[in-house]
């Protein structure tokens, strides 16, 4: 389905949006829709000045009506779109493989959006992975938040410049990453189940784990201690004990907010595309606002709903004051186009076969092509007359009301 089927008389098709706003309507609204003025001299400047001041709003609104738990994740997302960009981006990885790239800061445990930032590409100060994760969680600084991220993010220096800002991390680390090369290549004649704990001398602000699984894993925090867990792992008919790290299991659980978020925004998603990218940015920025709203109202009702029921709600909250149907009188009957009752109340209907002029309107059933005289009154306003083929069209018109 497209946008047009929201009109459509079918009645697979018909959504019932087309009772609420005609189809004129809503595309001039569609055109006429803008988010910041193309004068203003930052758009010189700034890549994201079409849906950047929006964006703030929506961002602080964010953090105003939920507050931060303490544990929270850090990742990219994709928002997916096609058309022609200067910072497009393509994740072989991702889900959504062609999109806008952006960061995200979430809730480990409820996939709560508080902070978005769009990528733009490199600039011309070649912005490091490291910056980008400062500015983006720059508010978290000095209240005790714990951040979890992957080895995308996780650096040496970053965790040391985090520790210092008292927000406490937890991440993946890539082999290349590490400095001493000398544990790198004593640990991969390790066996598996065999753990490893180091931490930097002399400061001891940073603990690196390395782990054997069926692959080396290492982890570097700034916060954990050296603490084993044991797990039983089924392997055919018996168990086996199997020693792991707990910064591990602590990472397993908390790394998964942004997925989380990712999840409640993909679901009934709008996913027509636009032309526009800032448009596309507006829609995943209300995709993340109407996901938030979701999970407050899940924790603060006694009877939570589910998605499909909360989307509906929301619906109809927003059309409550709009009539149902199409404008609905309390008569639907036909008459005389204006200009021809005119005629007839100033001549007689008896003498207006002899008036060339031709006054009937095309019909508003869809894909009827013919013209009528007559028009119902009831659907009819001063600016749209309504004209129908009387009896077939005006039967067929009617039939799709919700009266």
């Amino acid at each position: 389905m497209n946008d047009l089927d929201n009109w459509s008389f079918d009645p697979l098709c018909n959504t019932k949006f087309g009772t609420f706003i005609s189809e004129d309507d809503f595309w001039k609204v569609q055109g006429s829709f803008h988010l910041s003025n193309n004068d203003n001299p930052a758009s010189r400047t700034d890549l994201l000045h079409k849906i950047s001041k929006f964006h703030s709003e929506m961002e602080e609104r964010w953090n105003k009506y939920y507050s931060k738990g303490i544990d929270l994740t850090l990742d990219e997302g994709m928002i997916p779109f096609k058309g022609r960009l200067s910072f497009l981006q393509y994740m072989k990885g991702k889900p959504t493989r062609w999109g806008i790239k952006a960061f995200l800061l979430s809730s480990s445990k409820t996939g709560y959006t508080y902070r978005m930032q769009i990528y733009t590409g490199k600039n011309k100060e070649r912005t490091s992975i490291q910056n980008v994760a400062e500015k983006i969680v720059e508010p978290l600084q000095h209240k005790g938040h714990i951040l979890y991220f992957d080895n995308f993010y996780t650096s040496i220096p970053l965790l040391k410049s985090l520790r210092k800002k008292e927000i406490r991390c937890t991440g993946t680390i890539r082999e290349n990453r590490i400095r001493n090369k000398e544990l790198v290549n004593g640990f991969k004649k390790s066996q598996e189940g065999d753990v490893k704990f180091y931490t930097n001398s002399p400061d001891q602000d940073l603990m690196l784990t390395m782990w054997k699984d069926k692959r080396r894993i290492y982890f570097l925090s700034n916060h954990r201690d050296s603490s084993i867990d044991t797990e039983e792992i089924e392997e055919g008919d018996a168990m086996r004990i199997v020693q792991t790290p707990s910064v591990r299991n602590h990472y397993n659980k908390k790394c998964r907010g942004v997925d989380l978020a990712n999840h409640l925004c993909n679901t009934f998603r709008y996913d027509h595309t636009q032309r526009k990218w800032w448009m596309t940015i507006f829609e995943e920025i209300m995709q993340i606002t109407l996901s938030n709203i979701y999970i407050i109202h899940n924790y603060l009702s006694k009877k939570p709903l589910k998605r499909l029921e909360f989307h509906l709600e929301i619906i109809r909250y927003l059309a409550y004051d709009v009539p149902l149907g199409r404008p609905l009188k309390l008569t639907h009957y036909c008459d005389w186009v204006p200009q021809k009752k005119k005629i007839i109340e100033e001549i007689g209907i008896g003498n207006t076969n002899n008036i060339k002029k031709d006054f009937r309107l095309r019909c508003k059933k869809f894909n009827c092509n013919k013209k009528s005289d007559l028009y119902c009154v009831g659907c009819s306003t001063k600016n749209n007359i309504v004209a129908l083929c009387v009896p077939d069209c005006f039967n067929a018109y009617h039939s799709l009301s919700l009266s």
